[in-house]
């Protein structure tokens, strides 16, 4: 979530890989392995497709009670 900046751009694999000092197929494996909602970037949490790694805070199975909006961004929070 924080390489994407919380979903506001897409990270390169081999950036998760360099991070998680792991081969780009498992770094890729594992952002898969977090996917609650599907795999597909279109359909999906966290998508991983063509090199590239996304995040898509608005697909969260559970809505968060409060969201910080950052100019025209709105995040959901907890705490």
């Amino acid at each position: 979530m924080g390489l994407t900046n919380f979903g506001e751009r897409p990270v390169p694999s081999t950036r998760l890989a360099e991070v998680l000092d792991l081969p780009v197929s498992e770094a890729e494996a594992r952002a898969q392995g977090h996917c609650t909602s599907g795999a597909r970037v279109e359909g999906g949490l966290i998508g991983v497709e063509d090199g590239l790694i996304t995040f898509n805070p608005e697909r969260a199975k559970s809505a968060p009670r409060r969201q910080l909006q950052i100019g025209d961004r709105r995040v959901g929070m907890t705490g």
